[in-house]
């Protein structure tokens, strides 16, 4: 047999293919002495991969094959490289100690993949990093995850026409790192352009039998049976990768459905800069702006927060409740965040436990994070006290560790030292014998000096060869006839007596048995603390809700953010709001802006301005205000008063799609016209320069017709902010009451030959001119470049507008639509200037 040609290959080799054929998807390392070797395919890929020598071995016949290999103690270092490549790896490891002329027992031990890292080193401290699963039964769809490194898992289910895309649009906001896609091939194909950088396979063994369709809640029937499918498909998954060997690793799931959070689309959360920046800088983020958190599972927690804002309005007026209460009570926010400095990420300490995977300091992190609690829930402000009440008793387990483990433990057990004495009758009389002989040793030292009058005389330990007694060169003349020499040094040379070997032999025996006794005592601790880790999770829920709680109130403190007003209705007001993460980059430069969009206001905002106006910036900003307002933060404004906001689209921006080979046009418009579809009176819609992606004529008129089309949905209409350069657009005001006009202001500079000076104020009505041809200047056009263009920019505006040929045409399939008024959207310069002046 071999890598599937027939070959025949020497027992080693043979037994590697043997595991190879039953991993396929994986590259295969397996344990070879002081190595992890790969041979075959999977050597050249790991060569290539991590850059490392590609050698070869003898393989039988006179024949021979690729081989690579990383050294063991170095396995961590590569492992993350693969991972980070989104490669899937199978360790194998040697079953039995190696016995000269037999082949050592070897098996697969563990499939490391993307979605199910629990190695700290591989995982990012602050975000949770998730396997997916997605299944289809019927009409149904369902999106299940984990969490592998914490347990913590969900799923919910969609219905209907648009399921498949509902579900696609939760994965992309997941992002996991890897997805179980138990989908027809052609839609796993799909699935896998939709989410470049993820890995996406199908299900490595077929579902037989009925799954567990528990799952009732709200579901429908039909709903709980893809639920039941989808975690059964991940389920699966973990078992197959060699983590469930102990019994279950993931937590009871917490169902869910679409309606129960604001839903932010993928091109918002890529363009608001939710958790991940577009450019290099990591900390022009909304998370990295506001998170205080002073544990890594209330970084987790803030970041889930940020991707799924509640719509439940009195779960987020609870929370500015407790904000409120720790903004105003300094003192018992800082003795709270001094304690969680110290607090361990109990989270992922508890799933270690729960691998069987927990060394000695594991355990004494998890008792150091437990004794935290008393003295957490003392400072705790009077009326936060029942928050307290959700930490839960761990008396008896902290007793046991206690009374277990000793203070500040290595982080392995090789060489003992972990257990305390006591711990065991037979670990005392052991740690006894080995104390008694260190001190018998240093007593036979003391003899033998005065015994042979060698005053440098010393007893040393060698791991290699054992105690002997050193003599240097120079005192060899008085070395006694029964000294038998045991090595010879450069400058000395060691001896041994039928004593010292002796107390050798005791020592060793002693020591034996103190590891072994330690390894049983630390492994009955460990069960003993599995058995408490759903218990031990709660309580992480609860230190990560405090953790969040302190670091949102100490950012509005610091920052000056206030509570925002939840009504009934459609409104969304904002007085003198700014830019979470501009304002923390710039400090005290940038410029607050009111923003007032709602019923008997205005519904749909156009907003004109110069480029580098700030338009793009003032529409992010009414994004980031209200996703803080619904995880229940206080907001960067002097005031804000708002509705509950379902969803949040965003059309900024776009670039071509390579790997489809669709255009930044076409892009544009999909995403145009999945918003149209899916936004409800509830949406906020934030559109920056719609149209700029084909034909001025072409543009001007999609932007247009979409603007129609939104407007004549009237009640339904969502609220819009609408930034654009085709002043053409804000004579749809004389036909929409609910439409309003804005701009940002711009002053030419007669100082600096007209370049723009840009106030970022954001005022009523409209403006003409973009200042484009000034900015292009700025950037390092050269001047004959922008002579020239100011020349045919001046020629352009003498001829008719391109608009004058497009009347206002309401749309077909708007409801409700009144009468048509015909418009004309040809408008000089000077009629453009009606409404407002330049300042």
């Amino acid at each position: 047999m071999g890598e599937g040609n027939g070959a025949v290959y020497s027992p080693m080799l043979e037994q590697y293919f043997e595991m190879k054929a039953k991993h396929p998807e994986a590259v295969l390392l397996s344990r070879v002495g002081d190595f992890y070797e790969a041979y075959g395919e999977d050597a050249e890929t790991i060569a290539r991969a991590l850059q490392i020598t590609l050698t070869s071995k003898e393989a039988g016949g006179g024949r021979r094959i690729a081989m690579s290999g990383v050294p063991h103690h170095a396995l961590h270092t590569y492992l993350a490289k693969l991972v980070a490549q989104r490669r899937v790896v199978a360790l194998a490891e040697q079953l039995e100690p190696p016995i000269p002329n037999k082949l050592v027992r070897r098996d697969v031990v563990r499939v490391v993949t993307p979605g199910t890292v629990i190695e700290e080193h591989l995982l990012e401290r602050g975000l949770n990093n998730y396997l997916a699963s997605v299944s289809t039964c019927g009409e149904a769809v369902s999106v299940a995850y984990a969490d592998i490194s914490t347990g913590r898992t969900a799923a919910t289910a969609f219905v209907g026409e648009t399921a498949l895309d509902e579900a696609v649009t939760e994965l992309m906001r997941l992002s996991p790192a890897e997805i179980v896609a138990d989908l027809p091939a052609d839609v796993r194909t799909v699935l896998e352009r939709q989410m470049p950088g993820t890995r996406v396979s199908a299900p490595p063994i077929a579902l037989v039998g009925a799954v567990d369709a528990s799952a009732r809640g709200s579901f429908s029937m039909e709903e709980s049976r893809v639920v039941g499918r989808s975690l059964a498909v991940l389920d699966d998954f973990v078992r197959r990768v060699g983590l469930a060997n102990a019994g279950p690793v993931l937590r009871t799931p917490e169902y869910y459905q679409s309606g129960t959070h604001l839903m932010i689309d993928a091109n918002a959360r890529k363009h608001l800069e939710l958790t991940k920046a577009l450019g290099g800088n990591s900390k022009a983020t909304l998370l990295a702006t506001i998170d205080r958190s002073r544990t890594a599972m209330g970084s987790r927690l803030l970041a889930r927060r940020l991707l799924a804002p509640s719509l439940d309005r009195a779960l987020i007026q609870q929370r500015q409740e407790h904000l409120e209460i720790l903004i105003g009570d300094y003192a018992a926010r800082a003795s709270l965040q001094s304690l969680l400095d110290n607090v361990y990420d109990l989270e992922r300490l508890s799933q270690k436990v729960r691998y069987r995977r927990a060394g000695p300091r594991d355990l004494s992190a998890l008792q150091r994070t437990l004794t935290l609690l008393a003295p957490l829930r003392a400072a705790l402000p009077p009326l936060l006290e029942p928050l307290g009440a959700t930490f839960g008793e761990h008396g008896e387990l902290i007793a046991l560790l206690e009374r277990t483990l000793l203070d500040d433990p290595p982080a392995t057990l090789v060489d003992g030292g972990v257990i305390r004495p006591d711990a065991s009758a037979e670990l005392a009389e052991c740690v006894a014998l080995r104390t008694q002989a260190r001190e018998r040793i240093s007593a036979l030292e003391e003899r033998e000096r005065a015994r042979t009058g060698i005053k440098s005389l010393k007893v040393k330990y060698a791991s290699a060869f054992g105690y002997s007694i050193e003599i240097s060169n120079s005192n060899r003349s008085s070395i006694p006839a029964d000294y038998v020499r045991k090595q010879t040094l450069t400058n000395g040379e060691r001896f041994i007596t039928p004593e010292l070997k002796e107390l050798e032999q005791a020592i060793s025996s002693a020591q034996t048995r103190q590891l072994r006794l330690e390894e049983a005592v630390f492994q009955d601790l460990v069960e003993q603390v599995a058995g408490r880790v759903e218990r031990l999770l709660t309580t992480a829920d609860a230190l990560a809700e405090l953790d969040v709680f302190c670091g949102l109130a100490e950012i509005a403190s610091e920052r000056g953010y206030v509570r925002p007003v939840l009504i009934d209705g459609r409104r969304l007001e904002i007085l003198d709001g700014r830019h979470p993460v501009v304002e923390m980059l710039v400090g005290n430069e940038f410029v607050p802006n009111d923003l007032h969009l709602g019923e008997e206001l205005t519904r749909f905002m156009v907003l004109t301005g110069p480029n580098m106006g700030g338009k793009s910036t003032f529409l992010r900003q009414a994004a980031l205000l209200v996703i803080l307002a619904q995880i229940g933060s206080f907001v960067p404004a002097r005031s804000m008063t708002l509705s509950v906001i379902d969803r949040i689209f965003t059309r900024i921006g776009a670039g071509d799609d390579l790997a489809s080979g669709q255009s930044t046009f076409y892009v544009e418009m999909a995403e145009a016209a999945s918003i149209l579809r899916r936004c409800t009176s509830r949406s906020l819609l934030l559109i920056d320069e719609l149209g700029r992606g084909t034909s001025t004529v072409d543009g001007l008129a999609i932007a247009q017709a979409i603007c129609e089309y939104l407007l004549g949905l009237e009640r339904q209409m969502p609220m819009v902010m609408f930034a654009t350069h085709f002043h053409e657009l804000v004579a749809l005001d004389e036909r929409w009451k609910a439409l309003g006009n804005f701009h940002v202001t711009a002053v030419e500079n007669t100082v600096t030959s007209g370049a723009p000076v840009f106030s970022h104020r954001v005022l009523p009505g409209s403006t003409s001119r973009s200042f484009g041809i000034d900015v292009a200047r700025m950037a390092g056009l050269p001047s004959g470049v922008v002579s020239r263009a100011k020349e045919i920019a001046s020629a352009l505006d003498e001829r008719p507008t391109l608009s004058e040929r497009v009347p206002l045409r309401a749309p077909l399939a708007a409801p409700n639509q009144r009468e048509e008024t015909q418009l004309t959207l040809g408008l000089e310069q000077k009629e453009l200037k009606r409404s407002h002046l330049l300042n």
